[in-house]
């Protein structure tokens, strides 16, 4: 089986067929051989990762002289007697070459068209005789990697691992944190101030990291450089005690505590991190009216590296809060539990485009965001610009009406 490709921009396009179909070849036809030869690189580790074995080659042609388009198109059907035309990319000349070569060699050649949005794939020569295509779903990984980044970091979410105790600690930190976002920010702020090797102070980290002790003063001193309000206090340690988030606490002149485990740390120091977590588990939890999951690869903190080196000089590297794939379509989600500013939805406009192009889902998640008047206007009016779906107020929703929300979020 060989696959005909006309290159695209779009990178899904051009590495679809081999992920799909498994082909014994896959040519690009484009005007520009250079390219075409650093992108096959890239498209070859992604099926060498799967395991795929598939020959790629590339011609390089005039993209706007149709003689030449058919010429060379030719000379690769009479090479080669199993040939797809894959017609998801290219431009309208290209057509044009296709359908004079269909008629030429009828019967001879099949011509296709991949649909991501709905994972389907159309019969364009009509013969009803299509190779079987295997599952449409691409990782997180793969989407990023074939538009010539990688991914640095990120934690994917396993639901066989999800254990009902991380499920309860999520659900009691975020209970607390949507009864007064601003409250737990500056909370989480204070203990992001203390829980921190401060030599100065003779503070040191214990081996797991999870136990802290010192005097009142040593907090009085870290708390004095930290901005925002102090709500460093017994009371608010006393409902995090409550829900066995926290436990072994001294608040008198000496103030000790231990924190549950290593999750329940990270969403009590990390500004925004409860956040990212819960709307990560709804749409890990998604399921569509048959019962499906809808969302197949789901992560949290997703850090994508432009460069796909460690090589180079100055380094660019992007972190969007949720990633998740339906099919071969990645959404991206930006969570804030705060302040949202405009230049956040720049940064979301731009990776999406950059490693999901035309495909991508932009969201954004945010907690009162209503609440700030005229910001809100403008960022809601920016988000409407560049196609960004907003949940505001996410932190008053039901679970239910916010599963409702997330199950719509690929079709809009």
């Amino acid at each position: 089986m060989t696959f005909i490709e006309f290159y695209d921009r779009v990178p899904l396009h051009n590495v679809a067929s081999t992920l799909l179909y498994r082909p014994d070849r896959v040519i690009f036809v484009g005007d520009s051989g250079k390219t075409m030869s650093k992108s096959i690189d890239i498209y070859r580790g992604i099926a060498q990762n799967r395991g795929i074995n598939v020959e790629y080659g590339y011609r390089s042609i005039n993209k706007n002289h149709l003689d030449d388009i058919i010429t060379s198109l030719s000379k690769i059907i009479e090479t080669y007697d199993d040939c797809i035309f894959d017609v998801t990319g290219g431009s309208e000349v290209y057509l044009v070459a296709v359908g004079v070569l269909m008629e030429r060699y009828k019967g001879r050649v099949q011509c296709q068209r991949l649909r991501f949005k709905n994972s389907t794939v159309m019969d364009c020569d009509g013969d009803g005789n299509m190779p079987e295509v295997e599952s449409f779903d691409i990782t997180i990984k793969e989407t990023v990697e074939m538009s010539g980044g990688r991914v640095k970091s990120y934690s994917r979410i396993d639901r066989e691992a999800w254990t009902e105790e991380f499920d309860r600690d999520l659900v009691a930190i975020w209970s607390c944190c949507r009864k007064d976002p601003s409250y737990w920010n500056a909370l989480l702020s204070n203990f992001a101030a203390i829980c921190r090797s401060r030599p100065d102070l003779s503070i040191e980290e214990t081996e797991d990291k999870l136990y802290y002790s010192f005097t009142k003063k040593q907090v009085d001193i870290m708390l004095s450089h930290n901005y925002g309000r102090n709500t460093f206090t017994y009371q608010a340690l006393r409902v995090l005690i409550d829900l066995g988030l926290i436990s072994e606490v001294i608040f008198l002149d000496r103030i000790t505590f231990r924190f549950k485990n290593h999750f329940v740390k990270h969403c009590l120091t990390t500004a925004g991190a409860i956040l990212e977590w819960y709307i990560a588990k709804r749409v890990a939890e998604a399921k569509d009216k048959s019962g499906n999951f809808i969302y197949h690869d789901v992560a949290v903190g997703v850090t994508m590296d432009w460069d796909r080196t460690d090589d180079a000089v100055y380094p660019t590297y992007n972190e969007i809060d949720v990633v998740a794939m339906r099919g071969a379509v990645p959404m991206f989600i930006s969570c804030k539990n705060g302040i949202v500013s405009v230049e956040e939805l720049y940064k979301l406009n731009t990776v999406a485009d950059a490693f999901g192009k035309r495909y991508a889902k932009r969201v954004l998640v945010a907690t009162q965001l209503d609440k700030y008047g005229e910001r809100c206007d403008a960022v809601k009016a920016r988000a409407n610009d560049m196609e960004i779906r907003v949940i505001d107020n996410v932190d008053e929703m039901s679970d239910v009406e916010l599963n409702r929300l997330i199950s719509t979020l690929w079709s809009s």
